[in-house]
């Protein structure tokens, strides 16, 4: 049976924010999780542009990779920015998707939410995550 998928509705004060973090995923193919999470449940009539990436360590000596895209829409208007945070647990992939629907809330909280993605309490074994507490939600 698969895990659920856990979406954290945001606070109060970061309505665009929405934090999705998915189940665990087998250790194959890094590229392909990565893009398969960014363009996951893509807006009809929206297109994926890829973004800046970044590779290191979690706060826990995870390997670590953010790859950030922009969702575009028909007439060239950005819709939404994504970030996915994937880490490298033994045999294991952790998915962590970040959608902000508004591009203020999203260069407001983009400093909090790297932080918050590098410094995630990832537990393996009871699948618990540190990381909306971090963000407020």
């Amino acid at each position: 049976m698969r895990a659920p998928r856990l979406t954290f509705a945001p606070p109060p004060s970061l309505p665009d924010l929405t934090l999705v973090v998915e189940p665990l995923v087998p250790a194959r193919d890094e590229d392909a999780v990565i893009a398969a999470a960014l363009a996951r449940e893509l807006p009809a009539g929206t297109r994926l542009e890829p973004g800046e990436e970044r590779r290191g360590l979690g706060v826990h000596g995870w390997p670590l990779r953010l790859v950030q895209g922009r969702v575009i829409d028909d007439t060239g208007a950005q819709r939404e920015t994504r970030l996915v945070a994937i880490y490298r647990m033994l045999d294991w992939f952790g998915v962590i998707r970040t959608i902000a629907t508004d591009r203020a809330t999203w260069e407001a909280q983009r400093a909090a939410v790297l932080e918050a993605l590098v410094s995630a309490d990832l537990d393996v074994g009871t699948g618990a995550v540190d990381l909306a507490d971090a963000l407020g939600c």
